[in-house]
């Protein structure tokens, strides 16, 4: 939600927000891949880390599917 001193104010869709929506909390990266079938050996390294929250983001919204992505959109937006 913020970076250093500095809010973020470009568009954004965190994980942790929609691991909430779809799964009642918000939830380690670990534990999601391990729920949504995603294989990963390497933790806590910046590269590996990003890569990995691409494949959960987008298995995120598979998930959740186009209209329920675009209804959690706008409720983030306000």
């Amino acid at each position: 939600k913020e970076t250093g001193n500095f809010p973020i104010t470009n568009p954004y869709i965190d994980t942790l927000d929609l691991s909430e929506e779809i799964f009642g909390r918000p939830h380690s990266l670990k534990w999601l891949c391990e729920r949504l079938g995603i294989k990963t050996t390497i933790q806590h390294r910046a590269l590996p880390d990003a890569l990995v929250t691409a494949r959960v983001f987008v298995k995120l919204v598979e998930y959740l599917g186009e209209n329920r992505i675009d209804e959690f959109i706008r409720g983030k937006r306000g």
